[in-house]
């Protein structure tokens, strides 16, 4: 999917989670660069720059599973497709599709529902060795990722 057939909101979500992803996986090497420095050339251990790099972890792969859904860059299970030598013009690969992109639509609307209670249980709760921080910075881009598949899986049928 080109970036001109994407509806605006979309645009907007796909251009901002790029450079934030950039940034994190920039920010993430370098706290993993900072760990490993201060514990192993200095001998002690800075117990935010774990958690934190785990966080930058979490939020670059669900924002790198929206960004992906988006360009319908996933890896798809074509095998049955190849076993069966079905060419991707006939009618029975456009049906194949559809039934592909319900079980995406209905699987992301599971993981939508159980990361939204997730984030709301989240709410009094804190990172241990970052006080000040809710839990719910681990589930915010599980709900923000699970809305970004819907919105085109539900297109794309």
């Amino acid at each position: 999917m080109k970036n001109a057939e994407l509806p605006l909101i979309l645009n907007i979500f796909e251009r901002f989670f790029r450079s934030v992803s950039i940034l994190i996986l920039a920010f993430l090497f370098i706290v993993a660069f900072l760990q490993v420095l201060t514990r192993y050339a200095l001998h002690i251990s800075i117990p935010w720059t774990e958690e934190l790099a785990r966080l930058m972890n979490v939020w670059l792969t669900y924002m790198g599973v929206a960004y992906l859904h988006t360009h319908n860059g996933h890896i798809k299970a074509e095998i049955l497709v190849k076993l069966l030598k079905i060419n991707r013009n006939e009618k029975i690969y456009r049906y194949y599709n559809i039934i592909r992109e319900i079980i995406v639509l209905g699987l992301s609307i599971l993981g939508l529902y159980g990361s939204w209670r997730a984030f709301q249980n989240a709410t009094t709760n804190v990172l241990a060795s970052i006080p000040s921080v809710s839990y719910v910075v681990f589930y915010a881009p599980m709900v923000i990722s699970f809305v970004l598949i819907i919105d085109p899986s539900s297109h794309h049928l």
